[in-house]
């Protein structure tokens, strides 16, 4: 029997990117699974739009509930529903035909597969690599991402047990789910998909990329709004803190604060995301969870700190 599987898109103000990536689905040659599409609380027409596509089940949050609650909410009715897997895809991203098809029988192989990727090229650049692998080794700490798939094999085969995948195209099983359960929402957006990636090791589960599977990503360098920089310093904190021990997290608390004095320095023409970058490591520091508060600011020996 082929296993169900609920494709699940969160969709933000971005209808237009959406449904270019249901456009591509209309394509897999998958032969069992659903379309589930949950806007996160967009402003926009977004709801009166994506309301028009058939073939696809629309779920409505009232609020933004970020990457991980939206996420959450979503799995919870896809697994309710009785999906045998989630696939959970970026809205931003289009699909080879048969890049389904191949995770599920690569997972569906292996009992002890917990998380499963394709490789994400970029869209706009031809044949380049976005992700295919990430290595860990939680005892230095390191978190190294592979830059070709050669590389990215070899690790895989070496560190069975030391693989993070993205979360922008990741297929995760109903047994999977059981045992680890979903994302941490106190991350909210980005770091989360990590997390879960070492939660997934740490039950004695492999993180497993399918080179042959293959999938497009929008590439945002150079176009990254304030929550983007805020979510990212403010969550490594939390992130690191939660998988090391103290004597390690240590180490990589100071680390932290030169990695956001490095970005600080990269975004002088911009002091909006600097902004963001100061309030998300003092909500870092501070454990703070939620959405992004924009008009708010880090306090002022913060900034001073940093000049």
């Amino acid at each position: 029997m082929v296993p169900q599987v609920n494709i699940i898109i969160l969709n933000w103000n971005d209808y237009q990117s959406t449904l270019l990536c249901i456009e591509s689905l209309g394509l897999l040659n998958y032969s069992n699974y659903q379309i589930m599409v949950f806007d996160n609380g967009s402003s926009n027409e977004s709801v009166q739009v994506l309301s028009k596509i058939k073939n696809i089940k629309l779920y409505c949050n009232a609020s933004n509930l970020g990457f991980a609650g939206g996420n959450n909410y979503a799995m919870k009715k896809a697994l309710e529903s009785g999906a045998d897997y989630v696939w959970l895809l970026n809205n931003d991203a289009t699909v080879a035909p048969d890049c389904l098809e191949k995770l599920v029988n690569v997972s569906e192989a292996d009992k002890n597969i917990g998380l499963v990727s394709p490789v994400i090229y970029d869209a706009e650049i031809c044949n380049k690599i976005q992700h295919c692998g990430t290595r860990f080794d939680l005892s230095i700490p390191l978190l190294e991402e592979a830059n070709n798939i050669e590389t990215a094999l070899r690790w895989q085969n070496e560190y069975a047990q030391g693989i993070v995948l993205w979360g922008t195209g990741l297929l995760i099983s109903r047994r999977t789910i059981e045992l680890i359960g979903m994302f941490d929402e106190r991350l909210f957006a980005y770091a989360e998909d990590t997390d879960l990636s070492m939660r997934s090791v740490k039950a004695g589960l492999k993180n497993i990329t399918v080179f042959e599977a293959s999938i497009w990503h929008q590439s945002h360098k150079g176009n990254r709004k304030p929550h983007y920089y805020y979510y990212v310093v403010r969550n490594s904190f939390r992130f690191w803190k939660k998988h090391l021990t103290l004597k390690t997290y240590l180490k990589v608390f100071w680390w932290n604060i030169d990695q956001t004095r490095s970005r600080i320095t990269k975004l002088k023409d911009h002091p909006d995301l600097i902004q963001a970058c100061l309030l998300g490591l003092w909500d870092g520091l501070r454990g703070e969870i939620g959405e992004y508060p924009p008009h708010r600011r880090a306090p002022w020996f913060i900034r001073s700190w940093f000049g």
